[in-house]
């Protein structure tokens, strides 16, 4: 269960890079989202990794090692595929 953001992580493209916790049986993890500067989910914590937006695209890393590019709507521009 999500509730609010643990801290933002940083500003990139108009969009709040935001740290979300959560516990598993494993231990404490955190899940990558994207808010705008109103507080709007742009888009739900999934991410391990979110990079920097250039040019309106960001790299993003997946727990299970795919990388993949979205862009500021949160859409796949090129969908994840294993890191090579």
């Amino acid at each position: 269960v999500y509730e609010t953001p643990e801290w933002v992580e940083r500003y990139s493209g108009g969009l709040l890079v935001i740290r979300y916790g959560y516990e598993t049986f494993w231990g404490n993890r955190h899940k990558l989202g994207l808010i705008d500067t109103a507080g709007n989910t742009v888009v739900k914590p999934k991410f391990e990794d979110i990079g920097m937006f250039q040019n309106g695209i960001a790299r993003v890393k997946l727990r299970n090692g795919k990388v993949g590019y979205i862009n500021r709507k949160g859409e796949y521009v090129l969908r994840p595929k294993r890191e090579y």
